[in-house]
């Protein structure tokens, strides 16, 4: 049997971090991560295949954590999860290739695993566009 995939979840919310790692769980091997600083160690460490952000976190916006994402792990899958209010961002973020898929709040368990599955695919076919 092959190993699960890693996942980075970024989020300053426990609750929400609690929710991904048992939803997730199954298929993933899901590292928590309660910033951007904490997630780039794990993405560094790990080479995960998915990093999934929150829009905000403490010491940084989840934005800005894919763009470093970005530069340190082009094999990474990058999703941010988002509010309505930042979704013209968020789309033009996603245009040029700092996310590979968004999912805006509140989660629902079939659009984030189709989610994650979107932003694996557009990956591995090197299709940035949203």
């Amino acid at each position: 049997m092959d190993p699960k995939p890693t996942l980075v979840a970024a989020s300053a919310q426990a609750d929400l971090l609690d929710y991904l790692e048992r939803v997730l769980g199954r298929d993933f091997l899901v590292q928590r991560a309660g910033s951007a600083k904490e997630a780039l160690v794990l993405l560094e460490a790990e080479g995960p295949a998915v990093l999934l952000a929150d829009e905000r976190l403490p010491d940084r916006s989840g934005l800005e954590l894919l763009g470093e994402a970005h530069g340190l792990a082009p094999e990474t899958a990058r999703v941010i999860l988002v509010g309505f209010a930042r979704l013209p961002e968020i789309c033009e973020a996603a245009r040029r290739g700092l996310a590979h898929a968004y999912l805006v709040k509140p989660l629902d368990f079939k659009r984030l695993k189709g989610a994650i599955a979107e932003a694996r695919a557009r990956l591995e076919l090197g299709d940035w566009k949203v």
